[in-house]
């Protein structure tokens, strides 16, 4: 039987391997340029390559990301189920998109793996931005940036709710479907390492980086479009993120022994125990955080059958809170929309000040 540090050497072998075959088969082609292994997981490994091209007579370029799958039948079918998936997601604002690249290098020269295009994000993972803010010495994150990611979050459940199915490289803005059962797609995997910080745009993302959905080789479907666990396991996810971000502490996990917070005057049993009082009327652990911010993420990781709202209320309340609850609402300089688009630039691209 090999050991844990056998099986690592092997992994860090084929990653060199598979490093060295996409630098070769993109050298061939003056177009690119091989930037390197950005990740690895249990099943592959993703590396960025950079892309030259003529846009209106003028040079532009773009990076993008090659997702190969690691060298045995498991992660190779594991990655052609990601691909079903994502062209199924494609459309939605805040799934990772699959890319196309004119005359690709590695169906011109036969590359004989599994692998699969994907855009470049360049702000790193939602693990990685909680980590920085801690390393920065910040001790809270604002309410508004907190509803921004949590709206992040709710629209591409969304996403996996109503699948957009385009193959026409459009985008849309995840949203309810009115008169549609959701679809039932389950992520599976939503952990701080499989969201990550795209750019900042217009609109929901004009002070705070859009956040987006990868990593879709777990994810299934049920057989029924009346089954609401996949979204409710989604919903759950998405609780447990927001926690760790409330916290700044991405090891933060569910409550073993559940706790209890009070919604439409009723007690509901949570396993948010890192964000509401140990006891009704007892000591908030984040007395500046939002009541129905926290509310919702406790919602989120209700134990109690029949609390957990449908996915549709979140799409109105987390909204209706971005637009309503804007700075004046908080009464703190610290909530502005130039204060948080300083804090989000400064986490993500300064090292702290040692």
């Amino acid at each position: 039987m090999n050991s844990g540090h056998d099986n690592a050497a092997e992994i860090d072998a084929e990653l060199r391997r598979d490093a060295e075959a996409l630098q070769h088969f993109f050298s061939w082609d003056s177009r690119f340029t091989f930037r390197g292994p950005v990740a690895e997981g249990g099943f592959g490994s993703t590396h960025r390559v950079q892309y030259i091209y003529q846009e209106n007579n003028q040079p532009n370029v773009i990076d993008f990301c090659v997702k190969k799958a690691h060298n045995d039948e498991e992660s190779r079918r594991t990655l052609r189920d990601e691909r079903r998936q994502l062209q199924m997601l494609q459309g939605g604002l805040h799934i990772v998109r699959l890319i196309n690249i004119p005359d690709n290098p590695l169906e011109r020269y036969n590359y004989d793996e599994e692998w699969l295009l994907l855009e470049w994000l360049p702000n790193g993972t939602f693990q990685d931005f909680i980590w920085k803010a801690q390393n920065h010495g910040l001790q809270r994150l604002p309410n508004r940036l907190l509803w921004r990611f949590f709206l992040c979050l709710i629209r591409g459940a969304c996403g996996l709710a109503w699948p957009k199915n385009r193959q026409d490289g459009l985008l849309e803005l995840e949203l309810p479907e009115p008169g549609v059962p959701p679809a039932g797609i389950a992520h599976n995997d939503l952990h701080g390492g499989n969201v990550l910080l795209g750019d900042f745009s217009l609109g929901e993302h004009a002070i705070t980086p859009i956040l987006k959905l990868i990593d879709f080789g777990s994810s299934g479907s049920t057989n029924t479009v009346s089954d609401s666990a996949p979204m409710d396991s989604n919903l759950w996810d998405i609780g447990v993120l927001m926690m760790q971000l409330i916290s700044l502490d991405y090891m933060t996990e569910p409550a073993d022994e559940p706790g209890v917070f009070e919604y439409l005057g009723q007690t509901v049993g949570t396993v948010a125990d890192k964000i509401v009082a140990p006891y009704i009327g007892g000591p908030r652990p984040f007395p500046w955080l939002d009541r129905w911010l926290e509310t919702l993420v406790a919602l989120c990781l209700t134990i109690e059958d029949g609390r957990l709202p449908p996915i549709q209320d979140f799409s109105i309340y987390v909204p209706y809170a971005v637009v309503e609850r804007n700075a004046e609402f908080y009464g703190d300089p610290a909530e502005t929309d130039s204060a948080i688009e300083e804090l989000c630039k400064r986490i993500i691209l300064h090292a702290p000040v040692s």
